[in-house]
């Protein structure tokens, strides 16, 4: 059994060494310089999801402040009178444009975010409260980003090549 041990870690050595050379070397490439700005197809929110690979409050942000820079959604804080008039709260009201949406223009989550909360009404107040319908427009935000980018984040992976190497040293 001793000679079947060494045996089967030499294999494993083995292969790893080959799954190496063949899959683990990086080919030199093109001098890496720094972009202070998206690639034109990529929204700020799907970057920030390709960054971490999972949806996140980040991204909504992301996606309601671009929207508000092209126009299609107002964002405007104001400051409320606190219960009895003690004490001031500040909330942010959206509120959609009557810019023209058209679903060519935007990413796919920014067009879902903006019709859904339109929806919603004429102005959308962000107090600090949970509200199950915004609930339910991050969720739609959150779903349309993950379906337009989740299979480029497992395109990368190669969690299946080292399923032969544990299954050697089992």
């Amino acid at each position: 059994t001793m000679y079947l041990s060494l045996l089967g870690m030499l294999a494993a050595l083995w292969y790893g060494y080959t799954s190496w050379q063949k899959y683990g070397i990086d080919p030199i490439g093109p001098e890496v310089r720094p972009r202070f700005s998206a690639p034109e197809q990529v929204s700020p929110a799907a970057a920030n999801y390709l960054l971490t690979g999972f949806p996140s409050s980040q991204q909504l942000t992301a996606s309601l402040t671009d929207l508000a820079i092209k126009g299609y959604l107002r964002i405007e804080e104001e400051e409320r009178d606190g219960f009895l008039g003690l004490g001031s709260k500040e909330i942010f009201v959206l509120s959609p444009t009557d810019k023209t949406v058209i679903q060519a223009v935007l990413p796919g989550e920014q067009y879902v975010l903006l019709k859904r909360l339109q929806g919603l009404g004429p102005t959308i107040e962000l107090d600090g409260e949970y509200n199950s319908d915004l609930n339910k427009v991050t969720e739609a935000h959150n779903k349309t980003l993950k379906g337009e980018h989740a299979r480029f984040l497992k395109d990368g992976e190669n969690n299946a090549k080292v399923w032969p190497l544990i299954g050697i040293c089992v």
